[in-house]
């Protein structure tokens, strides 16, 4: 069992090693509307085919939590309007902020190559919609097999 196990993990590995993609944008969007992008994923193994590819959205990062300190306001008696506070000097609080830490990202779905032949480049065509104006970025696109 612990065999069959093992040699899954480096087939599954074997399949996936010297595979390039490439992610193909026009240079024109527009927010809201649907683009069409083309995703291309290149075999450089002379013997070897791959089967069964993702090609899937990496992993978002966890948000991140950070304290910040901000001016503000100290008044006797609180909750009270400024008008009818007696004392009023300036302080500072502490308040916590989480940051996503990444961009949005332009690809959600994921593309799917079955059979990718030696030396062979195939490619997919994706309709990707961009939300908003503005910079997206993708840093790294995660590649998956089921094979075997």
């Amino acid at each position: 069992m612990l065999a069959a196990i093992l040699v899954s993990g480096v087939l599954s590995a074997l399949v996936l090693r010297d595979l390039q993609l490439d992610v193909r944008l026009p240079e024109h969007v527009f927010a809201g509307r649907p683009v069409l992008g083309r995703i291309l994923l290149h075999n450089h193994r002379r013997t070897l085919p791959s089967f069964s590819i993702h090609v899937v959205p990496s992993k978002r990062k966890k948000p991140v939590s950070q304290w910040l300190w901000e001016p503000a306001t100290f008044g006797f008696p609180p909750k009270r309007p400024p008008q009818q506070q007696w004392v009023r000097l300036p302080d500072r609080r502490v308040r916590r902020i989480v940051h996503d830490g990444s961009a949005p990202g332009i690809f959600d779905g994921s593309a799917y190559f079955p059979y990718l032949a030696p030396q062979t480049e195939l490619s997919a065509d994706l309709e990707l919609r961009f939300q908003r104006r503005g910079r997206y970025a993708e840093d790294s696109f995660g590649l998956a097999t089921r094979f075997p």
